[in-house]
């Protein structure tokens, strides 16, 4: 699955939006959002982006097998798309948040 200008467009928006509704967050608590945290809400947007930019068309198959692995390789493409949106995401959001991959201890 390859991202598309839109899509890129698309990411890059929900980025600046993830980001600053973060940063909001964190200054209405007086709180740093943690690097497990922020791992988590940052792959759930990556991969509910990557659901949507492909919406999955479920294989029918009467072979288990045959079954098995076209659900895998479905699950691959997503996981794959995911992880692109998910470093374009978080490089946004850390951006936004006036963090680094060093500081941050992602790098």
């Amino acid at each position: 699955m390859e991202l598309s200008p839109e899509q890129i467009f698309i990411v890059g928006l929900v980025a600046s939006l993830l980001g600053t509704a973060l940063r909001l967050v964190a200054a209405k608590f007086g709180v740093e959002i943690e690097k497990g945290w922020m791992t988590v809400i940052v792959a759930g947007v990556a991969l509910l982006l990557a659901v949507l930019f492909n919406l999955p068309q479920l294989p029918v198959y009467t072979d288990p097998l045959s079954y098995l692995g076209a659900w895998s390789a479905l699950i691959a493409s997503y996981l794959g798309a995911a992880t692109a949106i998910y470093n374009i995401i978080l490089d946004k959001v850390l951006d936004k948040l006036s963090l680094n991959i060093e500081r941050f201890g992602l790098g």
